[in-house]
């Protein structure tokens, strides 16, 4: 089993390894593969948001819900308490 991380294309949905071109329709993802990782970082950002600061956090769901409104309703449904920062 490979432990690499595959994406499928949004054209042709062949699964492959993130490469900037489809290896099947020759479709460009070098976009797609941006924006996936840009989630990756706002996933990031919400959980180590919640373990630090409630501002933070609202930010963090605000920029992921921007990038994709269903990461947000998972996102969301792992509330915790927002833990007290001294200033």
């Amino acid at each position: 089993m490979s432990t690499e991380i595959e994406l499928a294309c949004p054209v042709c949905r062949a699964k492959q390894a993130y490469q900037a071109e489809c290896r099947r329709c020759g479709a460009d993802l070098s976009l797609w593969i941006k924006a996936l990782r840009s989630l990756h970082v706002a996933k990031q950002q919400v959980v180590q948001a919640e373990r630090h600061d409630e501002p933070n956090r609202v930010r963090a769901l605000n920029y992921l819900h921007w990038l994709s409104p269903q990461a947000t309703q998972t996102a969301g449904s792992t509330e915790s308490q927002p833990q007290s920062t001294i200033d």
